[in-house]
């Protein structure tokens, strides 16, 4: 079953209430929950192998209803806005999760960063100036 993105929900449009549904890759697990939080600053840190824990401050999160597991960030957050049709409605992609989980938990918080500002961000830090886009035709 093939889905296709036809869009994505501007940043502001993205409030408490609204659905953000999520897969995981690592998890091969989606959920449809519910934007529990529309702007929040969270920290993620990463224990390299060997050195230090090292944390960055992730600005303008979204947090979502649904925990996915490690290895699952990146995967696609997205809206259903018609359920008999397989379009999707692209909000960002999952950033991190409630620390401990072995399998998703609907009910727990989770966050991803909005498609808007992960461009952004991308544009502002990528040296070779790549064109970060999202992909709207089933061509992609």
């Amino acid at each position: 079953m093939v889905q296709v993105v036809t869009g994505y929900v501007y940043d502001l449009d993205q409030t408490t209430g609204s659905q953000a549904c999520a897969y995981g890759y690592n998890s091969n697990d989606s959920a449809c929950a519910t934007i529990t939080d529309p702007d929040e600053t969270k920290q993620s840190c990463a224990d390299p192998d060997p050195g230090a824990k090292v944390c960055y401050d992730i600005r303008h999160t979204k947090v979502y209803s649904y925990n996915l597991i490690p290895g699952d960030s990146g995967g696609p957050v997205f809206q259903i806005p018609n359920p008999t049709s397989l379009n999707r409605i692209m909000l960002g992609t999952h950033v991190h999760s409630v620390e401990g989980n072995t399998v998703p938990v609907l009910g727990q918080s989770g966050w991803y960063t909005p498609y808007g500002y992960g461009r952004l961000a991308y544009i502002a830090h990528a040296a070779s100036g790549d064109n970060y886009s999202l992909c709207v035709t089933a061509s992609c």
